[in-house]
């Protein structure tokens, strides 16, 4: 008999700077369950913050910023296991792109 997959997710605008997304998921290959939630907010009309973290512990999170008058994006991005502590488990993210995307 094969085995199931099971994902179920909802998406929320809280307000007009916030909205919130989730996911559950069981794939098919094992019995452990994860639990994802999401959330991104707008800060200003040029910066913003996103984070992601699941039932595993695991927590990332990034910040960006635009530059209007220079045409330039630049974003921080890190990753902890909190399951471990609040380490950074990743090393942090640094991006920047010029012109639109």
């Amino acid at each position: 008999m094969p085995k199931s997959e099971v994902e179920l997710g909802f998406f929320k605008t809280v307000s007009s700077k916030t909205k919130l997304g989730g996911k559950y998921h069981v794939p098919p290959d094992t019995k452990d369950p994860k639990l994802s939630l999401g959330v991104a907010h707008t800060l200003s009309a040029d910066t913003s913050l996103y984070g992601v973290f699941d039932s595993t512990g695991s927590l990332k999170g990034t910040v960006s910023q635009k530059f209007t008058d220079l045409d330039l994006t630049g974003s921080l991005t890190f990753g902890m296991d909190l399951t471990k502590g609040v380490d950074l488990i990743q090393p942090v993210g640094i991006a920047v792109t010029l012109g639109q995307k």
